[in-house]
């Protein structure tokens, strides 16, 4: 194990100077472009397949998987088109004039039940405003009757030309089918004059489906109002009535006003009004920030009265990722439903249970092929997924009730209710109980809080209970695979309603724990020689939900489509790249996971090269875009996300066989409470690999947190997307100096002696020695700040403890310390130097002191602290020690090492579930197969096999390591003879850069205490 360094050695002599600003990848310049670039949520049919009155309520989008995962999945092997990604403002459906019944549409004078609003006059003050649009009054009206009213009058003023547009073609939704419209007036007020419009307005009915490219019909129509003559200053005043109900819901009123909009408002009223017999409640939503409207109440006759009345309110521009509690605008919610279990029965009602039909029963039978419940279940799913087509046909009572099942099968088209019906009938006659489930249009937001209303829902799925476990079944998602615990619902973390006779509330549905990253990329680079060309292979492994999408993007492209996409995204990071062969996709159906693989030929030009330091740039694509960056004035708590997410970035480079490098595997962790991002690098031999995880739980931000949550995500542009290489290594003449140029000859052309494969640790000798020379003149020229100062003295007191100066280096730690008295890494680095030399009580306090400071790898000092505490008799705290670091963020397999070291000697052996999840680990990267060593299943014997079989410049550093660990494990035996053996072949190694080198000789030192007469 080599000590956990921050800077390699390679790139200490010119990082300062040169690779800071060149190399540092920026992760919050990925996450401010994801902000404005969003994803359909999941299939967009689903969404609102059931279609209620148009309320003038603020609708939120809910905040799940961020689109840009799926873009960087498209940059690499698929068409950008394919996911349906918002990257430009959607163009507005086509639409064609109609003519409407003419009992649907008429003028009219305003209804005698109306309370008139009192007069606003647009003065001056108005005019004068530096908002483009202003609303010098808002009045809605609410009456509560059989077939009920809403009463709108707007007085809307332009100040700009932009705003016109608004003035001049006003635009009205109505359903025909079971809508009326009534204008009352129109006029444009200009100058102290009322223009009266009604004459010279013309009124256009315009079809014009907004679902319709997703299979959806409403029926739905936009009375359009063309003005003319509408200038800066003016006012338009207009209102207008929509009369009627959709017959499907019964006699009880939903509804809900919005207070708040983004543009400012001089005064706004809600009116309801409802005849006594109707019992109707009423809530009130928004932020505790804002003042709540305070409604008055009265009577009309028979009519009860509520009327809100607000003046002078600000435009309200909510940013977004808010609690599922939280309302960032103020809103006002009527409904005359006494409870859920009211709105549950309307549902009931709806999806009444009929005798199966013949065609029904017929396909539910040969469904009972399949062995199992779960089984049958799944392919009942399947079936209603890929067999009938998503089309809506929402018109009257059809936007809520469900056609026949029978019809669906025979039609093989139906929307969400239609599709749900059929897949309820089917799961019955294969005995499986199942009930339709409402979703809300607001999924973002907690139902918990709001009033009992059928209104809040706009999709249905279905409850399964297969086997006594609980499925929620989306029928309208593309064909899903995979187990039936496995599929995965596109509703977690939402607030549902069960449509059954003993529902009392909403359900919430929990999010599943995410185990394997949902999105992978994992990208390989093999460079034969510097001067020859660059083979990279890429692969884009999607698993669970992303799968359901990528297999059904896969089928609206074609290879040659994917394959010229993603070698122009290539292109854009390596100018001259050459697709190799075609994109190749291997589909698990059972694991649900879809691999898309390609490889490309890149021109050695790809490797950078800047005054002798050669490193090669990557790009961690899976990795950007999720973490929302909160407002600086930001007031309330955030959401960063509503489903637990997780992402996976690899990059792994093959340099030629003369690159030998020694740098160990090394954690860089960010974030811990709201995210985790972690960097793992590791470079061995001629191989190096670099991994990003993104973990981001369902979570919150506190407000009092945001602060630090800021922080963190400004810590990820300490990251660095680079792997440093030898300078001269196998330069192929072209390089006449650089580290390598002492190994391998003046021009790097000459052989070692008798092929001899590359040393190491010599190499490692010669770039430290550069690197020493670069550091020291930069100290020496005292040009550098006390924190610049502190970094180069930490970076050289590095240098000189690897190379065996423990003496210099903490000289050189005390000096950064006396600079930096706060660096916590200076103390973590001094601790290391002490446990070099065998000082453990020191460095037990100097690692303690580095904690105490917040050092950034906590996992790797604790582990460190346990082993200087493991040499000092401390044994209850170095297994507390060493199983934190184990299981840490960072997972450190060397903490896992010397927990099960520790356990064996102290603890009579490791807890079995520790050694069940070592054993899985058995064959992962090097060292884990040494776990095998401590769980009883790998011999010494199997050990040095492995390191036959490593490559020769690994080989050596791995004997170091397997060498030390071997006599611990006959230490743990009682085996003296072959302890000593082990731990004098580890120090032969001359690998003195890791700390098991001088840990050996420190067992050998109390081995011979102990057999000292």
């Amino acid at each position: 194990m080599h000590i956990q360094r921050h800077l390699s050695i390679a790139d200490v002599s010119i990082f300062i100077s040169l690779v800071t600003q060149e190399l540092r990848y920026t992760f919050t310049d990925r996450i401010a472009v994801a902000q404005s670039i969003q994803i359909h949520q999941h299939f967009t049919p689903a969404q609102s397949c059931m279609h209620g009155t148009e309320g003038l309520v603020h609708k939120s989008k809910r905040n799940g998987f961020s689109g840009i995962v799926l873009w960087m999945f498209v940059a690499v092997v698929m068409p950008a088109p394919i996911f349906g990604i918002a990257q430009e403002l959607p163009k507005a459906p086509p639409s064609h004039e109609i003519k409407i019944d003419e009992n649907a549409f008429r003028w009219e004078s305003r209804p005698a039940w109306v309370e008139p609003a009192p007069a606003v006059v647009p003065d001056a003050d108005l005019l004068k405003r530096a908002d483009p649009l202003y609303y010098a009054l808002r009045d809605t009206q609410f009456l509560v009757d059989a077939a009920p009213a809403l009463y709108v009058h707007q007085l809307l003023v332009a100040n700009e030309t932009s705003a016109l547009s608004q003035l001049g073609q006003f635009e009205i939704d109505l359903v025909p089918a079971w809508q009326q419209l009534r204008l009352h007036a129109i006029h444009i007020l200009r100058d102290g004059k009322s223009i009266d419009k009604q004459a010279s307005t013309q009124i256009r009915f315009l079809e014009r489906e907004l679902g319709l490219e997703h299979g959806m019909y409403t029926g739905q129509v936009t009375a359009s109002l063309l003005i003319d003559d509408v200038r800066v200053g003016d006012a338009l005043d207009i209102e207008f009535t929509k009369l009627g109900r959709n017959p499907v819901f019964p006699d009880r009123f939903a509804d809900a006003a919005s207070w708040d909009l983004p543009t400012p408002t001089r005064l706004r009223r809600v009116v309801l009004k409802s005849p006594q017999s109707h019992k109707i409640q009423m809530r009130l939503f928004g932020p505790e920030s804002l003042p709540e409207p305070k409604p008055q109440r009265r009577k009309d006759g028979s009519l009860d009265v509520l009327v809100f009345e607000g003046r002078d309110l600000v435009a309200a521009h909510p940013s977004g990722y808010y609690p599922a509690e939280y309302s960032p605008l103020r809103w006002i919610e009527f409904s005359e439903y006494r409870d859920w279990n009211e709105a549950a029965a309307w549902a009931a009602g709806l999806f009444k249970t009929t005798i199966p039909d013949a065609s029904v029963v017929e396909l539910a039978n040969t469904l009972k092929s399949q062995a199992g419940a779960e089984a049958r279940a799944l392919a009942a799913l399947q079936y209603v997924q890929r067999e009938i087509r998503y089309f809506s046909i929402s018109l009257g009572e059809s936007s809520h009730r469900p056609s026949a099942p029978a019809v669906t099968l025979q039609r093989r088209y139906g929307d969400c209710k239609d599709k749900a019906a059929l897949l309820i009938a089917l799961l019955k006659e294969l005995g499986i109980d199942a009930q339709p489930v409402l979703v809300p249009s607001q999924p973002g937001q907690s139902l918990g809080q709001k009033l009992p209303s059928p209104e809040h829902f706009d999709h249905v799925i279905v409850r399964a209970v297969v086997a006594g476990h609980e499925y929620f079944l989306d029928p309208t998602v593309p064909e899903q695979r995979g187990r039936l615990d496995a599929i995965y619902s596109w509703h977690e973390g939402v607030d549902v309603l069960i449509v059954a006779a003993d529902t009392r509330q909403p359900t919430h549905l929990p999010t599943r724990k995410v185990d394997a990253a949902q999105f992978e990329m994992v990208e390989k680079m093999n460079i034969a020689a510097f001067d020859q060309p660059i083979t990279l292979s890429i692969d884009a492994i999607a698993r669970g939900q992303f799968a359901d999408l990528v297999r059904q993007s896969l089928k609206q492209s074609t290879t040659e489509e994917r394959t010229r996409e993603s070698l122009a995204q290539i292109t854009k990071r390596y100018e001259g790249a050459v697709v190799v062969g075609s994109q190749n996709v291997q589909d698990d159906s059972e694991k649900n996971v879809i691999i898309v693989s390609a490889t490309y030929q890149l021109p050695a030009k790809a490797i950078s090269d800047k005054n002798g330091l050669r490193f090669v740039k990557f790009r961690p694509t899976p990795i950007f875009g999720h973490l929302p960056i909160p407002e600086a004035d930001r007031k309330v708590a955030m959401r960063i996300s509503s489903l637990p997410q997780h992402y996976r970035y690899e990059f792994q480079l093959t340099a030629p066989t003369s690159v030998a490098e020694a740098r160990d595997p090394q954690t860089k962790t960010i974030g811990k409470s709201y995210f985790t991002l972690q960097q793992q690098s590791r470079f061995r031999g001629n191989v190096a690999s670099e991994i990003f995880d993104m973990i981001i739980p369902d979570g919150i931000v506190a407000m009092k947190d945001l602060e630090d949550y800021s922080h963190e995500i400004k810590k990820t542009e300490e990251l660095r997307a680079v792997v440093f290489l030898p300078s001269g290594a196998g330069a192929g003449g072209k390089k006449s100096g650089g580290f390598m140029a002492n190994l391998l000859g003046k021009n790097g052309k000459e052989k070692q002696a008798d092929n001899a494969a590359p040393d190491p640790v010599a190499q490692r000798e010669t770039e430290q020695r550069e690197s020493l020379k670069h550091i020291s003149a930069s100290l020496d020229g005292n040009t550098l700040a006390d924190r610049d100062r502190a970094a180069a003295l930490i970076e050289r007191g590095i240098i000189y403890d690897d190379l065996g100066e423990s003496d210099k280096a903490l000289v050189d730690f005390d000096a950064a310390i006396k600079l930096a008295p706060k660096n916590a890494n200076a103390y973590y680095e001094r601790g290391n130097s002490l446990l070099t030399k065998g000082r453990f009580k020191e460095a037990i306090d100097s690692f303690s002191r580095a904690l105490a400071l917040g050092v950034e790898d906590s996992d790797g000092v604790q582990t460190h602290r346990g082993i200087a505490e493991y040499f000092s008799a401390d044994n209850t705290a170095a297994l507390d020690d060493f199983a934190h670091g184990a299981n840490g963020v960072s997972h450190s397999p060397y903490a896992m090492l010397w927990y099960l070291i520790a356990a064996e000697r102290f603890a009579g052996g490791a807890k079995p579930g520790i050694v069940e999840a070592s054993r899985r680990e058995l064959g992962g990267e090097w060292p884990r197969p040494l776990y095998g060593l401590f769980t009883g299943d790998r011999t010494e014997r199997d050990i040095e096999k492995l390191l036959a079989g490593a490559n020769p410049a690994e080989r050596k550093l791995n004997s170091c390591e397997a060498y030390f660990y071997i006599g611990e494990y006959f230490l743990s035996k009682h085996d003296v003879v072959n302890a000593r053996i082990y731990f004098s072949k580890a120090i032969d190694t001359g690998v003195r850069f890791y700390s098991e080198y001088f840990e050996a000789r420190h067992e050998l030192e109390r081995l011979d205490k102990a057999s000292a007469p």
